[in-house]
């Protein structure tokens, strides 16, 4: 819980299709990488749609690390006690 709390202590950079595009393109395999991401996805996710479009084009591409992801922010999101349904409206099943 102590890394939850130190990242929301962190400015978050405000929401734009390019910087979340950038921010999927540079997630790397460290928990550091994933945890910072998902919870600026949190932060963000009154743009849910977006943020499930680019993520499915990053998954696309064969990027394992997105599915860690998707499971930490469902994980967070909970702990958070944030709304965890917001991102399933726009997933495609």
């Amino acid at each position: 819980m102590v890394v939850i709390v130190s990242i929301l202590c962190m400015k978050m950079t405000s929401f734009s299709t390019a910087t979340l595009e950038k921010k999927l393109s540079d997630l790397s395999n460290t928990q550091h990488s994933v945890q910072t991401l998902s919870l600026w996805l949190i932060h963000h996710r009154k743009h849910a749609k977006a943020i499930v479009q680019a993520w499915y084009k990053e998954l696309a591409k064969g990027k394992q690390i997105m599915a860690n992801c998707l499971n930490l922010v469902r994980e967070q999101s909970i702990a958070l006690d944030c709304n965890q349904i917001t991102f399933g409206p726009h997933i495609p099943i």
